[in-house]
């Protein structure tokens, strides 16, 4: 009945709101609930009615791995997918009579009309959370799941951690879970451990969001490229040129070019041969050509690096994305050649009477 559109129901008569059903048929379902095997439906008739029934004496749930008839104010309020995070184990153990449902609005309906339980009575949690870098917007982090997430998950901030615990404190007793993420108010904590594929993942799963490898990728690329140009804003922002060979390729890529003798009088005339050092012997040494010279290390690195240079348009724009000047995109070569074989007359004409004499004046 909840997938008709409402004219067809109102067409067939069939009740649009909780209120227009009749008692005896919501007292039958209350007795029959029994036999539905989704406990997911269950929890979603409960709520369904529970603004126009005031609560039964007992609802059918789950306790341990069985199901059984309890008080509504013996009953834990459980989230669907809080099942993925380990809270249903949890309140096996305790040994508590629990209800599972599809959303937060089911679960407040419930607790609000009937009187559930919400799991924080049971059930308290706590993170210990070693952050490694700062927290980012969720948003921010993948703009490609802005128009999929609802306004609390717009909220969410990434905040990633070296080591990361939750804290479980019952009425047995307290208890430590290692986790690779947890969702805490407006915070989502994981493992700095995870690339950026499994953390998008991650996110995917905990907001039960269901998207296709096409879609992923998108996200992915999206990000990368956002990434990657604010990396070369970065480098074009750098004060020295040396400091964004730096920050292009690295120190080590730029030794490479730099032969041990060299090295050795830097190290003489400098007590300590630092980045900075290095970076900037590489240019005195490679000048204008510093970049063609680390074109393959670039492109290594992700970096769109044209194939021609030769003050090719793509090298003058690539070199200017970086901060440089129009020189280090090269130069453009010339046409003219060295030297040019201009070939004679294949078949000459005779020599005219004079040029026959003057000719036999230089035979000896």
């Amino acid at each position: 009945m909840a997938d008709l559109g409402s004219e067809i129901q109102t067409f067939l008569e069939l009740p649009q709101t909780p209120w227009e059903i009749k008692n005896s048929i919501i007292e039958q379902a209350l007795k029959t609930v029994v036999e539905i095997q989704s406990p997911f439906m269950i929890g979603s008739f409960y709520a369904f009615i529970s603004d126009s029934q005031p609560a039964p004496e007992k609802i059918w749930c789950r306790k341990a791995d069985k199901s059984d008839w309890y008080k509504p104010n013996q009953v834990i309020a459980v989230v669907a997918e809080s099942i993925n995070d380990s809270v249903i184990s949890i309140i096996k153990e305790i040994g508590k009579p629990y209800l599972v449902l599809e959303d937060q609005n089911d679960t407040r309906r419930l607790i609000k009309e009937w009187g559930l339980k919400p799991v924080e009575t049971s059930i308290v949690f706590e993170t210990r959370a070693v952050p490694s870098g700062p927290d980012t917007p969720l948003t921010d982090a993948f703009a490609g799941l802005g128009f999929m997430l609802d306004d609390e998950q717009s909220n969410l901030k990434l905040v990633p951690c070296s080591t990361l615990r939750r804290e479980v404190f019952t009425e047995q007793g307290v208890r430590s879970e290692t986790k690779t993420y947890i969702t805490d108010k407006d915070h989502f904590y994981y493992l700095d451990s995870l690339d950026t594929r499994e953390l998008l993942e991650t996110v995917l799963e905990a907001l039960d969001l269901e998207l296709s490898d096409y879609e992923i990728k998108g996200i992915l690329d999206s990000k990368e490229s956002v990434e990657k140009k604010g990396f070369i804003r970065q480098i074009r922002e750098a004060d020295s040129y040396a400091e964004k060979l730096l920050m292009c390729v690295g120190v080590d890529n730029l030794k490479k070019w730099l032969s041990n003798s060299l090295l050795e009088v830097a190290q003489s005339k400098n007590k300590t041969l630092t980045d900075q050092n290095i970076a900037e012997l590489f240019l005195a040494v490679y000048g204008v050509e510093s970049l063609i010279r680390l074109k393959d290390d670039l492109a290594a690195l992700g970096f769109d690096v044209p194939i021609q240079w030769a003050s090719s348009h793509k090298a003058r724009r690539f070199v200017k994305d970086f901060g440089f000047t129009a020189e280090y995109a090269g130069f453009e070569s010339s046409d003219r050649k060295a030297a040019i074989d201009i070939e004679g007359h294949p078949i000459l004409p005779p020599l005219h009477n004079f040029q026959e004499n003057y000719a036999q004046s230089f035979i000896f």
